[in-house]
């Protein structure tokens, strides 16, 4: 038994929830593939973008490199990290769709779960005004906007087929990117209410405490934010004034 496949029976022995994240911008062949990870027992997953990688060969990983190399150079920060990221889905949609949409109904079959993590990569293209951007940047920037659409197809098809997606930010600001992260699932064909239980719900399921959180229900934890114009019936009331409500205590009047 590998040290990995022990790790993750040891840690269902002790009734620990795994959480992986496999994958990134560069190919590494000592890394794991997602499908092998859930053959060991793991279900948990960092990151929607990651998908590219699960169903990418290291052939497709020396000729997806070459192309972003051309296009993008070398990612050097983050803006460009990015761009690889989502580019890789680009590429994968093009060259391997019929594997990934095998993987995306393999993954809802086992009820995987999956942090959406798309703030950081759904705000890059708006970082600096369009005067602000020469040609180069435009082309770039409206083929950004392309590559997070097509992820976006991805994650609702997810979504759609049972995998269980949770609001993970992996960014600063966690409260206002929560926030954006809900907004943008909204502008790409979620459902607010789908966007209220992915933030909430979903993330306690996956961690096994829904019976204590996740859910406003007697004897849970009196945890909560309580809108002035409700969310569910115009969708830009979530970035508007609210209250948060800790422990059963009221906290702050909050507008962000």
């Amino acid at each position: 038994m590998c040290d990995r496949e022990f790790l993750c029976k040891t840690a269902d022995s002790l009734g620990l929830k795994t959480f992986a994240h496999i994958g990134d911008i560069n190919f590494d062949p000592d890394v794991i593939t997602l499908p092998i990870a859930q053959f060991m027992g793991l279900n948990n997953f960092e990151y929607i973008v990651t998908l590219a990688d699960a169903v990418m060969t290291v052939e497709d990983h020396l000729a997806f490199e070459k192309q972003a190399r051309q296009r993008y150079g070398v990612p050097q920060n983050e803006a460009a990290a990015c761009m690889w990221l989502l580019e890789k889905i680009r590429f994968v949609s093009l060259h391997k769709p019929t594997e990934l949409n095998k993987l995306v109904l393999e993954l809802g079959t086992s009820k995987a779960t999956f942090s959406t993590t798309i703030h950081l990569l759904g705000t890059q293209s708006v970082s600096f005004p369009s005067s602000e951007k020469s040609e180069s940047d435009l082309r770039h920037t409206h083929r950004y906007v392309e590559n997070f659409k097509i992820l976006m197809k991805y994650a609702l098809r997810m979504h759609k087929n049972g995998v269980i997606l949770r609001i993970g930010t992996d960014t600063k600001n966690g409260g206002k990117a929560v926030l954006s992260e809900m907004i943008l699932l909204c502008e790409n064909g979620f459902t607010i209410r789908d966007a209220f239980k992915i933030a909430t719900y979903n993330g306690a399921l996956s961690m096994g405490i829904e019976d204590q959180t996740g859910s406003i229900e007697k004897g849970k934890h009196a945890n909560m934010i309580i809108w002035n114009a409700n969310p569910l019936n115009n969708t830009t009331a979530i970035t508007g004034t609210k209250i948060v409500i800790k422990d059963g205590a009221i906290v702050q009047p909050a507008n962000f």
